[in-house]
C-alpha cells in the first residue's frame, strides 16, 4: 500500500495536480492558498520563470512532506515546512508584483488624466499643426507614465499599458507640437553595455507601436537609461519576483 501511495504522489507532482494532505502543517495551507492565487492571476503569462520556480518549490515541499512521514533519517518535517514557506514567500511576492503591474503606477496615470483635461478645458477642434499650440497651458507639465513592461532579456515583446498608451496616442494626434520621450530601462543584471542596448531596444519597440498608430517620427524621441540600480530613484529591491518592475519603458509628454 505504501508503494501505491508514493506512486500516486509522484503522479500528482508530475501532472501539476498536487494537493495538500489533510494532516499537513498549517504552513502548507498558507502556501497552497498563495500558489492558487498566483495561478489564478495567470502570473506565468508574463513571469513564466518565476511562476515555475514557485510551483516547483511547492511540489518539492509536498514531496518532502510525504517522505518525512516515513520517518526517514534524511528528511525531516521541518525541511518540508521550510520549503513550503519558501514557495509561499515567492508566490506572495509575485502576487504583490502582479497587483502593482496591473495598476501601472496608478499614481502616475498622467496621459489619461491629461487627455480628460484637454477634452474638458480646451477647444480640441483647433488642435492642428501650428507655430503655437492651443494647449500652451500644458507646456513644461510633468506628464509621465509607465507604458510597457518586459520579461527578462526580452525587448521585442512588451506587455503594454493599453489605457495610457491609447491616451498618449490621442494627445499626440491632437497636436503635432506635442512630442513624447520614450525611455527604456533594464534591471541590474547583465553588463552595463548590454543593459544599455537592451533598454534602447525596448524604447524602440514602443516607438514602433506609436508609429504604427500614425504618430509622426518627429514626435517620438527615444533614449536609454540602461540599468536601474539600487541607487536609482524609484529602484526596487533586487530580489526574486521584483526585478520585473525595472524592465520597462516610461513616457514623458513634452510640448515644443
Amino acid at each position: 500500500m505504501r508503494l501505491i501511495s508514493i506512486s500516486l504522489m509522484a503522479l500528482a507532482l508530475a501532472t501539476g495536480c498536487a494537493t495538500v494532505p489533510d494532516d499537513a502543517p498549517t504552513e502548507f495551507l498558507g502556501a497552497e492558498a498563495s500558489i492558487d492565487e498566483m495561478n489564478d492571476r495567470d502570473v506565468e503569462e508574463y513571469m513564466p520563470k518565476s511562476a515555475e520556480v514557485a510551483n516547483i518549490k511547492f511540489k518539492n515541499a509536498l514531496d518532502l512532506l510525504d517522505r518525512s512521514s516515513e520517518e526517514s533519517p534524511k528528511v525531516s518535517r521541518e525541511q518540508a515546512i521550510e520549503k513550503a514557506e519558501e514557495a509561499k514567500q515567492l508566490a506572495d511576492e509575485l502576487n504583490s508584483l502582479d497587483s502593482r503591474i496591473s495598476s501601472w503606477d496608478s499614481d502616475e496615470q498622467g496621459f489619461s488624466d491629461a487627455l480628460a483635461r484637454m477634452d474638458g478645458e480646451y477647444d480640441t477642434e483647433v488642435a492642428v499643426i501650428a507655430p503655437v499650440s492651443p494647449f500652451a497651458k500644458l507646456k513644461d507639465a510633468e506628464i509621465i507614465s509607465t507604458v510597457a513592461f518586459f520579461e527578462t532579456n526580452v525587448a521585442k515583446e512588451a506587455i503594454l499599458n493599453e489605457n495610457e498608451l491609447n491616451a498618449l496616442t490621442k494627445i499626440l494626434m491632437k497636436d503635432a507640437n506635442f512630442q513624447v520621450v520614450l525611455t527604456g530601462y533594464a534591471d541590474p543584471r547583465g553588463t552595463s553595455e548590454y543593459n544599455q542596448k537592451l533598454a534602447m531596444q525596448r524604447a524602440k519597440t514602443v516607438a514602433e507601436k506609436l508609429a504604427g498608430s500614425g504618430i509622426l517620427n518627429t514626435q517620438i524621441i527615444i533614449e536609454s537609461y540602461g540599468e536601474v540600480d539600487d541607487n536609482s530613484e524609484g529602484a526596487v529591491t533586487n530580489s526574486a519576483g521584483k526585478l520585473q518592475l525595472d524592465r520597462k519603458v516610461s513616457a514623458k509628454l513634452i510640448l515644443r
